[in-house]
């Protein structure tokens, strides 16, 4: 413990550093001390609680949780937050999802701001996770930045969720060019992909999501009927039954995944219109957002497989996620 002129002395260098924002120099020649000893006392003055600092963020975040997440399946970043804090919109009272959703979105496009870089090529799938996190997003001035669509188009309507306005949204945020993937999500045979695959415009998009910097990509899960997926007609009930009777956990650019984390050996992942799922291992960063608890089986899935060193969930998630690890044998690829 501090002397009580100790005490006084690093409370004085406190009051003049943080309350007046004198620099250490200042400081120093003031209290005819030197800055190495003025940097120590402030330090000190964290130390001994004289002061504490408390950041006030947009939204709650759990610390306690990304920590465990990180530890647990060995990320780059973990940003778990906390449901049902925010409103939809003024005066509205919001859906637990839907604010969820909201949180997970501006989590998502905080953390964007920070790691977005000139040069960079971005790649987005659909989703109303991803619309939600592209339209939080502050608009940006980036130099060469390339946005690309990672999968085919779910073509159901609702172009808040679909790939091509989601790219479009992100290149609009960022100043950036954009590459569209202009074919279905799934389409009728294998045959077809190929063909679709071999035209130029579409190669070139392909070509360039290989080179990606960032992903973004929501977890699709096949117990979840109201996925993007689904609704578009791309994933009957039936399909998610015969998946799930084949062990299959989650859907990830329209690919069908196993509890490993692999392809399903199944046709339909042939007849999938979209960038090779390696091409996500290969990104500086590749994050995976979630706002639905009965989505952790499904991000178990993509961990598996390697998918993902980033992760950007709500709280629910993030402790559905722990605690069904707790009886696997987790293992990244």
């Amino acid at each position: 413990m501090p002397t009580p002129s100790k005490t006084a002395l690093i409370t004085r260098v406190a009051e003049l550093y943080y309350e007046r924002e004198l620099s250490q120099k200042d400081i120093a020649d003031m209290l005819s001390l030197s800055r190495p000893m003025v940097s120590r006392l402030i330090a000190e003055a964290k130390e001994t609680g004289i002061v504490s600092i408390h950041i006030r963020r947009p939204i709650e975040k759990r610390e306690d949780l990304a920590a465990q997440l990180l530890e647990r399946f060995n990320l780059k970043e973990a940003i778990v937050v906390r449901s049902g804090k925010m409103a939809a919109h003024e005066g509205a009272p919001a859906s637990n999802n839907e604010t969820s959703r909201k949180n997970v979105g501006a989590a998502a496009a905080e953390l964007l701001s920070t790691i977005l870089k000139d040069d960079d090529v971005v790649g987005v799938s659909w989703g109303r996770d991803l619309y939600d996190a592209v339209q939080s997003l502050p608009r940006l001035e980036l130099h060469n930045t390339q946005v690309v669509q990672l999968a085919g188009g779910l073509g159901e309507g609702n172009v808040a969720s679909d790939a091509p306005e989601i790219a479009r949204l992100f290149s609009d945020k960022l100043g950036a060019s954009v590459r569209y993937l202009y074919a279905p999500t799934v389409v009728q045979t294998s045959a077809t992909k190929t063909t679709l695959l071999e035209q130029a415009q579409l190669a070139q998009t392909v070509t360039l999501a290989s080179q990606l910097d960032i992903a973004l990509t929501g977890i699709g899960a096949l117990n979840d009927s109201s996925s993007s997926l689904s609704k578009a007609g791309y994933l009957t009930s039936q399909d998610q039954t015969a998946f799930q009777q084949l062990q299959g956990r989650a859907h990830l650019l329209g690919y069908i995944l196993n509890d490993a984390g692999d392809c399903l050996k199944h046709d339909y992942n042939n007849r999938v219109v979209a960038a090779p799922l390696k091409y996500l291992k290969r990104a500086r960063w590749s994050i995976g957002i979630a706002t639905l608890p009965q989505k952790a089986a499904a991000i178990l899935a993509t961990l598996e497989g390697g998918y993902f060193n980033t992760l950007v969930l709500s709280d629910d998630v993030a402790t559905a996620t722990l605690e069904l690890s707790k009886g696997n044998a987790y293992a990244r690829s």
